[in-house]
């Protein structure tokens, strides 16, 4: 199984708990980016500091991963370029398993809605 995840960089920790639960769990994740935006920090980068490039580089990894998995996993909440990659996923996802876990939004509903990362983890490990 390959997973998307979606989510907010605002949350590093957040993005970063998830991913490592997948990893735990035996399951391939599209794109770790949680894992490149720490280097970044860690590096002392923020987004604002990304090259124009850079941008494209991580849009393109970001949209092809959600793209190209069995599942996409959004850990929703305000973050707009996550949602934007859900909504693409969706709309083009006949064969991927939309998976959401956090903040409900009026319009955009997914298949599976979970009110914590730990409900929607627990049905993609549980769905292999």
């Amino acid at each position: 199984m390959i997973v998307a995840l979606l989510g907010p960089s605002a949350d590093l920790e957040r993005c970063e708990r998830a991913a490592d639960s997948l990893i735990a769990a035996g399951i391939t994740i599209a794109y770790n980016w949680p894992e490149v935006v720490r280097e970044r920090r860690n590096a002392g980068l923020t987004d604002v500091d990304l090259t124009d490039e850079e941008r494209w580089q991580t849009q393109n990894a970001c949209l092809v991963a959600a793209l190209s998995c069995g599942v996409v996993w959004w850990l929703s909440s305000d973050s707009v370029g996550a949602a934007f990659e859900a909504g693409i996923a969706e709309g083009v996802g006949q064969y991927r398993e939309m998976v959401c876990s956090g903040t409900p939004h009026a319009i955009y509903r997914p298949g599976r809605h979970f009110p914590t990362d730990a409900e929607a983890l627990a049905w993609i490990v549980g769905s292999r």
